[in-house]
C-alpha cells in the first residue's frame, strides 16, 4: 500500500463521511475484493469494509449448482480427455506436471496421483447461468432435430446441416420450464429471460474466536418484475458508531413535517420535498392543504387551529 492511500485510509478514518445507507447494484454483487485491501495501519481494522457495513446490494440469482463440485472433482485425463480437447492442458497447468512427458516438455511426469479433489475450489457464481443457457440450447437444438430429422431419429441428419438458424431462434424462445432449483425459465417478446436478483446487505458480525467479520447475508429476493421476499427482520442498517447497530433504516428527509399548526411554505416549486414550516397566526386555522386561512371578522379557529372557524365568541377569550 502506498503513501497516498494509507493517507487517505487515516483520513477517512479519522473523519469518516456522514452517515448513509448505500444501495449497490450487481456490479458490486457480494463481491469482497471491490472494498480494497486497505486497513487501518494503526488497528488493522479494514477501514473500507466497517464503512460499507450496512450496504444493500442486488445480486443476479446464481444459486450453486448442488452437483456440479463432485461431477468436477472426479474427473480425470484418462476420463475426460475425448470429451474436451482443453482438459489435459489444464491438467498439466494446474499441477505442473506432464501427462506425456517430452523432449520439448520441461514439466516432470504426472504420477497419476493427482486428484481434483484435494485441490481448494469454489464455483464461480455465474455458473448456474452458464448450465442454465447450455441446457436451454441444447432443448432447443434437440427439438430442431425432431422437426428436421424426425421424432425418433437420433444423430444428425443431411437436414441439420447447417442447422436454420431462424428455427433455433423460435425453438429457444419457445423455453419454458421450472429447473432443479424451483425457477422458471422463459423468455419474453423481446427474447429476454425473467430478472431474478438476490438482495444482499452487507454485515458486520463476531466470529466464535471473538474476530470481526464482514459478509453478505442474503436478505431478500426479486423474480419476474416484483419483490418475492423481504426479510426486514434480518436486515443489519448502518450504525452511528463503530460497533453500533441502528434499529432501522436512516432515514431520508430534507424537511419534517410540519406541526398541527403549522403551515408547509415551498420556496422552490422545483423542489416540493423541501419546505418551511409557518405558524398560523392566531386569528388563522390551517386548511387541509397545509396552508393557512385567516378567519371572519367575529370568528376564530377551532380549539385545534386545524377546524373551521366557529362564533359566539366570549368576552373572556382572546381574539
Amino acid at each position: 500500500m502506498d503513501d497516498t492511500n494509507t493517507d487517505a485510509v487515516e483520513q477517512t478514518i479519522a473523519d469518516p463521511p456522514f452517515l448513509s445507507i448505500s444501495f449497490v447494484s450487481d456490479g458490486w454483487s457480494d463481491r469482497q475484493d471491490i472494498l480494497g485491501p486497505l486497513v487501518d495501519p494503526k488497528t488493522g481494522e479494514r477501514a473500507f469494509s466497517r464503512l460499507a457495513q450496512g450496504s444493500l446490494s442486488i445480486k443476479i440469482h446464481s444459486p450453486k449448482v448442488e452437483d456440479f463440485d463432485e461431477y468436477f472433482t472426479n474427473l480425470t485425463p484418462q476420463t475426460h480427455h475425448n470429451i474436451s480437447p482443453w482438459f489435459t492442458e489444464f491438467w498439466e497447468q494446474k499441477f505442473d506436471c506432464a501427462i506425456t512427458p517430452s523432449s520439448d516438455n520441461l514439466r516432470k511426469p504426472c504420477t497419476g496421483e493427482e486428484s481434483l479433489k484435494n485441490v481448494p475450489m469454489y464455483q464461480d457464481n455465474k455458473l448456474s447461468l452458464l448450465n442454465l443457457a447450455i441446457y436451454v440450447v441444447a432443448i432447443a437444438l434437440h427439438r430442431v432435430q425432431e422437426i428436421v430429422c424426425g421424432v425418433g431419429r437420433p444423430g444428425i441428419c443431411p437436414g441439420l446441416l447447417p442447422v436454420n438458424g431462424s428455427l433455433l431462434r423460435q425453438e429457444l424462445l419457445k423455453s419454458n420450464y421450472t429447473d432443479s432449483n424451483g425457477d422458471t425459465i422463459f423468455f419474453d417478446e423481446n427474447g429476454d429471460p425473467p430478472g431474478s436478483y438476490d438482495l444482499m446487505n452487507y454485515q458486520h458480525t463476531f466470529n466464535e474466536r471473538g474476530e470481526e467479520v464482514f459478509d453478505y447475508v442474503q436478505v431478500g429476493r426479486w423474480k419476474h418484475g416484483q419483490l418475492i421476499t423481504l426479510q426486514e427482520e434480518f436486515i443489519q442498517w448502518q450504525g452511528d458508531s463503530p460497533n453500533a447497530t441502528a434499529s432501522g433504516p436512516v432515514r431520508s428527509f430534507c424537511s419534517e413535517p410540519c406541526g398541527a399548526w403549522e403551515a408547509k411554505i415551498i420556496k422552490d416549486k422545483s423542489k416540493t420535498c423541501c419546505w418551511i414550516c409557518q405558524p398560523c397566526k392566531p386569528n388563522e386555522w390551517k386548511t387541509g392543504n397545509e396552508t393557512c386561512q385567516p378567519c371572519d371578522l367575529g370568528f376564530k379557529p377551532s380549539k385545534n387551529k386545524t377546524g373551521i372557524c366557529v362564533d359566539f365568541i366570549s368576552p373572556k377569550e382572546e381574539i
